[in-house]
């Protein structure tokens, strides 16, 4: 499971790229619902909007996200 492990570091550095965090996830091509629940819930994210994410901003996987093993 991926989780988001700083979320104000991400929200900081999508701002700082020009980005609402709207138009990011229209950018990065998910819905806003799917950045707004990893954001405000700490849900689960899928390896394929991480990637999408740093892959955008030019960041690290290990900047934003972490990776629990499920028992």
């Amino acid at each position: 499971m991926i989780l988001l492990s700083d979320a104000r570091e991400l929200k900081s550095h999508i701002i700082k790229s020009g980005y609402s965090i709207s138009g990011f996830a229209t950018q990065i091509g998910v819905s806003p619902a799917t950045l707004s629940l990893m954001f405000n819930k700490n849900a689960a994210i899928s390896p394929r909007t991480a990637k999408l994410i740093v892959d955008e901003l030019g960041s690290n996987f290990n900047d934003y996200f972490q990776i629990l093993e499920e028992a």
